[in-house]
């Protein structure tokens, strides 16, 4: 998978199968739409695991994926998309 930005605008995604060679599937998306939606679902995500009582972890584990250091990077994310200068 291949990941770039054309515009600022928008963002290409292309997609080599990994059955074939010659196909080849490319995707173009709204940059702005595209990282709301990540955020939504990876808060989503966040909060369901709240739910089962999943999380947040019991013991900081560098080695999983929910780490301090993830969350801290995705807050800063979210937080900037959001429009929010500092935090």
């Amino acid at each position: 998978m291949d990941t770039k930005s054309i515009d600022g605008k928008n963002i290409r995604i292309t997609h080599l199968s990994h059955y074939t060679e010659e196909d080849i599937y490319t995707y173009v998306f709204d940059l702005r739409q595209y990282v709301m939606a990540v955020d939504k679902g990876f808060s989503e995500y966040l909060q369901k695991l709240h739910g089962e009582g999943l999380f947040p972890l019991k013991q900081e584990d560098m080695s999983h994926p929910l780490n301090e250091k993830v969350l801290e990077a995705y807050n800063k994310f979210s937080f900037i998309i959001h429009g929010h200068k500092t935090m």
